[in-house]
């Protein structure tokens, strides 16, 4: 159980499919039930390790949990943050029943995005319980909300609390990484207008007008995009994800609308303004 002293690789298994048992999907998803749970057991378990434990408001009951060890007044502190929300179980039937492969490999909803890495954050905190460091502190922060809106992040982030160094607990496939790319939307329309296809020549297709500004984006944006490379991260990039118009119901309609959804991946050192800027230059092409 979550309460249970964590030494042996078999405990840890045992306290991962522990947390893959409680249902953690995230509200907005089939079957959200939210992250509660979860909280409520890390809870648990760092004060059966005695930890001092902080709950950390973030969105109506919806808590960040904060584990830490006790040092001196002063000392330095490392926070390792791994969130507890889940997607949606899907296909997964067996999602919430956990079980190893013959690789050794421990499979649920949730095992590696990031109850794994959480399972191995409170396996960290126990330990450094058991073997204090005066001069450090180390701080567990379990994460509501990252998989929809990034609220518990950008909640431990703004707090006015000492925070020397981080370990962000996401599946890197064991390898060090130093930087991510962050992400960008926008939701655009073009409005023409309605008409029959009997006589298309009295209307204005929303449709045709998209299709400039998806030239525009085939074109023109990787060109834009091709000078802008981190050495960690490589290229920026973007793509378009989903197009609407024609949702009248009625086939022989000429669409007076049609939305398009483009997603943008930008790399370290870009800013929300930098990118409207870009997107905004891009249609004035158009």
């Amino acid at each position: 159980m979550l309460t249970s002293a964590v030494t042996t690789d078999t405990a840890a298994v045992e306290l991962l499919s522990e947390l893959i048992r409680i249902p953690s999907m995230a509200p907005g998803v089939e079957q959200g039930v939210g992250d509660g749970a979860v909280a409520a057991a890390v809870e648990a378990f760092g004060r059966a390790n005695q930890a001092a434990v902080e709950r950390q408001p973030v969105l109506p009951g919806r808590d960040n949990v904060l584990l830490s060890t006790r040092a001196e007044p002063g000392a330095a502190v490392l926070l390792i943050e791994a969130h507890m929300d889940t997607v949606a179980l899907g296909p997964m039937t067996n999602g919430l029943k956990p079980w190893v492969d013959d690789r050794g490999c421990l499979h649920g909803r949730g095992a590696c995005d990031t109850k794994g890495s959480l399972a191995a954050a409170l396996l960290a905190l126990q330990w450094a319980v058991q073997h204090p460091l005066p001069h450090c502190r180390l701080t567990v922060c379990a994460a509501v909300d990252e998989e929809v809106g990034g609220a518990g992040a950008r909640t431990m982030a703004g707090a006015d609390r000492r925070i020397d160094g981080v370990i962000v607990g996401e599946p890197t496939h064991l390898e060090l990484v130093r930087a991510h790319r962050g992400g960008a939307a926008w939701w655009l329309s073009t409005v023409g207008t309605a008409g029959h296809t009997s006589q298309p020549e009295l209307g204005d297709n929303a449709i045709y007008r998209m299709a400039d500004v998806l030239q525009v984006l085939r074109e023109e944006y990787p060109r834009v995009l091709a000078a802008k490379r981190h050495p960690l991260t490589g290229p920026s990039t973007f793509a378009v994800g989903r197009i609407e118009a024609g949702l009248s119901g009625s086939l022989n309609m000429i669409p007076a609308r049609c939305t398009l959804y483009v997603e943008r991946r930008p790399n370290p050192g870009e800013t929300v303004d930098s990118l409207i800027d870009e997107f905004e230059g891009l249609m004035d092409i158009v």
